[in-house]
């Protein structure tokens, strides 16, 4: 069974096209390690309080 979610399409044409339009890729194609660890990261300071999620834009 197959769900789609049209929130995802959005993501898939804005990520083709900064890659073959703009010549731009992520940093986590070249390093994932990094980018894998600094995801840990962040989840750890997530759930020990040290990072909060903002509630809106404006907490920015």
């Amino acid at each position: 069974m197959v769900i789609y979610d049209p929130g995802s399409g959005i993501w898939i044409c804005l990520g083709r096209s900064f890659f073959f339009f703009e010549k731009n890729k992520p940093a986590t194609f070249n390093y994932p390690l990094y980018s894998l660890a600094s995801d840990f990261l962040l989840f750890f300071d997530l759930l020990t309080g040290k990072e909060h999620f903002k509630k809106n834009a404006k907490n920015l």
